[in-house]
């Protein structure tokens, strides 16, 4: 097995086939190992595998340089407590659960972006993030200004900008908002949390409903 090695990057996996001469440096490889590898893909005839998604070739390698070896075990696996996987963030999000994740949560958005554009004549606008204080349910992120004793707020919601572009003309209003509350952490409630956030002008509950 010495002779096999299982390439992965940010869209799959395939198996790569090394010489005698590269044995060796296969077996010194930790998993999630940075390595590049360069070689003639070939057909895997009887020893193909159709559960996967490239089960069908490998790759014969000629050439394999490796660009960062990991001298010991990661300390993040998909079995890792939850505090290991945050500690390590940046390796968690190597895994295949995590990447898929990520990659849903943008199709998503991005049909959102679609729909609410092309069908419904929406227009996506930034709101400003440094805002003023705006008392309300939740308590607000200060941040420090320049100004001795001055500071901004990080808003709750975009709630004011949005009415004010009401005001402005703009009749339907969309964006992925980032909104910040200082409150105790729970299940169902994050200091930082993205929410899909609109606004019409000029609309009967009729029209709502459709």
């Amino acid at each position: 097995m010495d002779k096999f090695l299982l390439i992965k990057d940010a869209y799959g996996s395939v198996q790569a086939l090394a010489s005698d001469q590269m044995k060796d440096l296969i077996k010194s490889l930790k998993e999630q190992s940075s390595v590049c590898v360069e070689g003639t893909v070939l057909d895997r005839g009887k020893d193909r595998n159709n559960k996967i998604p490239t089960g069908q070739i490998e790759i014969d390698a000629e050439k394999i340089e490796v660009f960062n070896s990991i001298p010991n075990a990661l300390p993040v696996y998909n079995s890792s407590t939850e505090l290991t996987r945050l500690t390590h963030r940046y390796l968690d999000l190597r895994s295949e659960k995590m990447q898929l994740a990520l990659r849903f949560r943008a199709q998503i958005i991005s049909k959102m972006r679609r729909f609410l554009e092309d069908e419904c004549a929406f227009v996506d606008i930034q709101t400003p993030t440094l805002s003023h204080f705006t008392p309300g349910g939740a308590n607000e992120f200060p941040v420090p200004a320049n100004d001795s004793g001055e500071f901004f707020s990080l808003p709750q919601s975009p709630q004011i900008y949005k009415q004010l572009l009401m005001c402005g003309g703009i009749d339907k209003y969309y964006q992925v908002a980032i909104c910040y509350r200082d409150e105790p952490t729970k299940p169902n409630r994050q200091p930082e949390f993205t929410q899909l956030d609109l606004e019409l002008s000029f609309l009967l509950k009729k029209k709502l409903f459709v």
